[in-house]
């Protein structure tokens, strides 16, 4: 099945719009649309392996950023002698914003007068508690909503349709109280322009079993 952006003039999308219209901030309207136009893109950027492999890639990610961070603070004076000086977060920072360019040939590194020019006003953390504190940040304390509106079988013909539905649930759930399954499923069979197969309020009530 094919996903096919359509104008949001399309006739059903009347009632739809009149219900969304009715938020109490004006601006409530263009956003949910925006929104909505967004998903179909947002479901292309989705990891489509199975869920335990790719949070066994994060877990790894998280596991091997605390390894370096020991390294770094065990072999603090190697590094230091190495490079001649003492290495901060603040030189990491520095060449940091110009790094895609530099490792491209197409600016120099950093001079020593970039990293003089430091900002006093900030503080900045040790090299290994940055690390480790974004290892615990690839550690989130509560499952992503991504990963659990996606579906578990993203093969599935219709995974790109549900990923919809049960985003556009949630978002009107936390905006209105109420997932309001009438508006998300015309939302949704304008998006998809599906005439074949079109959902109803009952039908996307079933996909977001489990959410609310």
């Amino acid at each position: 099945m094919g996903v096919r952006l359509v104008s949001i003039s399309y006739p059903d999308m009347r009632g739809a719009w009149a219900r969304v219209c009715e938020h109490a901030d004006p601006e409530f309207p263009t956003f949910f649309f925006h929104f909505a136009l967004e998903l179909p893109a947002r479901w292309e950027g989705l990891p489509k392996a199975g869920r335990k492999r790719y949070q066994a890639n994060v877990a790894a990610i998280a596991a091997a950023t605390e390894t370096l961070a020991g390294l770094l603070e065990r072999h603090q004076a190697e590094i230091d002698f190495v490079r001649g000086s003492h290495l901060t977060f603040h030189h990491v920072e520095v060449r940091a914003r110009t790094i895609r360019q530099e490792l491209a040939g197409e600016t120099a590194p950093p001079d020593p007068w970039s990293y003089a020019l430091k900002d006093n006003f900030r503080q900045h953390p040790a090299l290994p508690e940055f690390l480790r504190a974004l290892a615990q940040e690839l550690r989130p304390l509560r499952v992503p909503r991504d990963t659990v509106i996606r579906l578990t079988k993203a093969a599935d013909e219709n995974a790109a349709r549900t990923f919809m539905v049960r985003s556009l649930s949630v978002f009107l759930q936390d905006c209105f109280g109420s997932p309001l399954f009438g508006v998300v499923a015309t939302t949704v069979n304008t998006l998809i322009d599906d005439a074949s197969n079109p959902l109803d309020a009952n039908h996307a009530a079933k996909l977001c079993r489990g959410l609310f």
